[in-house]
């Protein structure tokens, strides 16, 4: 993921628009729709869950559990 950009277009900084595009252009339509399923299963937005799912695996990273 890029500096600035975000999953979820409504919590896009639109100062940030001519530097970069929001991520979810670069996502393909499975991977997007996983993340909406997933997202609206635990009642949290798409950056949200993807904020969560990065920390979960630089933890995971962190302490060589992968």
């Amino acid at each position: 993921m890029l500096p600035g950009t975000t999953l979820d277009r409504r919590s896009y900084d639109p100062s940030l628009g001519d530097k970069s595009m929001p991520l979810s252009a670069r996502l393909g339509p499975t991977e997007r729709r996983l993340l909406d399923e997933m997202a609206a299963q635990i009642g949290v937005t798409r950056s949200n869950l993807a904020r969560r799912l990065l920390v979960q695996a630089l933890r995971e990273l962190r302490d060589g559990n992968v």
